[in-house]
């Protein structure tokens, strides 16, 4: 089986891909496509051969759309068309399980906006929401079942917003602002849902850990299970988290650490608490991690070192190891969906990759 790799390129104004072999792990270029502004977010469409791509021009967000196929190792594109939204700094992109709205929430402005995706794939001129939050809006992730979508905001509002999602017609309803169970300045910055448990893991960006949180289904009360951070207490250095990302079993975490240039490791036990097992360096500057379809694969890349590079997960340790890293096109690999086209959706996660598997 082969996966598609696609990397926003914000210094070169490009998306680039790959492909990778989930066999082996071996990486390989197979395309790139321009943009007329600096991508800052990518997701791959569920149900179709689409991604979506968000960035700033001339003072204002931009959504855009392109078609996608995949023919003897080359990926080729087509544009879909475009919208403007009244949002600064993407954060990341994310689509709901439904598959037919795309939400994005904004950095800068503070807000988060819901687009429909049309039959073709294209979005919706206007979004059928646009809700204000507090700054530093950082991640917009559906909790299981789909109907309410949590925005985690790091320093200095250091809070969660929770949202009640009507499919319907893509609107939010604000059901509550909580405080996670952390240090103040933690800066709640990525999350991610056990798979049968409900738990919820919340990465702080400037606190440098992860918190697990028992949450009520009903209200979304939390309740601090406990804190874990990304390095030992001999380890020093500035930590800057970025990327949360559980794994398929639900039996580990994996949590970069931009800083000092890792991917660190947690265990889960019963409860779906949290405890480091495992530290690897990777690119510099690590912002963007995702795992392949099967599971079996994760991949990085760094903003400093313009490279990508994969990882083949140890099905019985979680231990990883390096399999393959290739060079990109441009630089500034600024964030890396990921997706194995056409297929059941794995996950779309903020910051990292879209995975669906691939049918030639």
């Amino acid at each position: 089986m082969q996966s598609l790799v696609f990397v926003a390129l914000a210094g070169s104004r490009r998306i680039a891909a790959a492909v990778l072999d989930n066999e082996c792990g071996r990486l390989s270029q197979a395309g790139m496509v321009p943009l007329e502004f600096s991508p800052r977010a990518l997701v791959a469409g569920t149900h179709n051969r689409v991604l979506y791509a968000a960035g700033n021009r001339q003072g204002q967000g931009r959504l855009v759309s392109l078609s996608y196929s995949f023919e003897h190792g080359r990926v080729g594109f087509e544009r879909l068309g475009s919208v403007s939204v009244p949002g600064i700094e993407p954060a990341t992109l994310t689509i709901d399980p439904s598959g037919n709205y795309l939400v994005a929430p904004w950095y800068v402005s503070g807000c988060v906006t819901v687009h429909r995706i049309e039959d073709d794939g294209s979005l919706g001129a206007a979004p059928t929401e646009l809700r204000e939050t507090e700054p530093h809006a950082h991640d917009a992730v559906f909790a299981p079942g789909g109907a309410r979508l949590v925005v985690p905001h790091t320093c200095p509002a250091d809070s969660l917003h929770a949202f009640s999602f009507d499919a319907a017609n893509g609107r939010l309803t604000p059901e509550a602002s909580v405080l996670p169970g952390v240090p103040p300045a933690s800066g709640p910055r990525d999350l991610a849902y056990h798979p049968d448990l409900p738990v919820l893991y919340v990465l702080g960006e400037q606190g440098g850990h992860v918190t697990a949180h028992w949450y009520d289904s009903e209200t979304f009360a939390l309740r601090h299970i406990r804190t874990v951070g990304l390095r030992s207490g001999g380890d020093s250095g500035e930590t800057a988290a970025a990327r949360l990302i559980l794994a398929a079993d639900g039996k580990s975490l994996y949590a970069s650490d931009r800083g000092g240039g890792a991917i660190v490791g947690f265990c889960l036990d019963e409860a779906g608490a949290p405890k480091r097992f495992g530290r690897w360096s990777c690119e510099p500057n690590v912002r963007a991690v995702g795992l392949d379809a099967s599971g079996g694969f994760l991949l990085c890349a760094g903003q400093q070192s313009n490279h990508l590079s994969a990882y083949r997960i140890d099905s019985v340790t979680g231990e990883l190891v390096l399999t393959d890293r290739k060079k990109l096109f441009g630089v500034w690999p600024w964030h890396v969906p990921y997706d194995e086209v056409l297929g059941r959706v794995i996950g779309s996660r903020p910051w990292a990759m879209s995975v669906v598997p691939l049918r030639t």
